[in-house]
């Protein structure tokens, strides 16, 4: 299997239920990762749930 797919955020809980991966494979994997925390941006960004969305379409 690719290790890219393995590691895949999209597929971690389906390779976790068909035991293709671990919580400690996993675990592992994660704490070798760089922390690139550092190089974020902040931005104004504003997330709205569907419902209020919803609402304000119809207004």
């Amino acid at each position: 299997m690719n290790e890219d797919l393995k590691y895949d955020v999209r597929l971690v809980r389906h390779h976790m239920r068909r035991q293709i991966l671990d919580k400690k494979q996993l675990d592992e994997h994660l704490g070798k990762l760089p922390d690139d925390a550092a190089h974020g941006v902040d931005t104004d960004t504003r997330f709205v749930g569907y419902s209020d969305r919803a609402r304000s379409d119809r207004e």
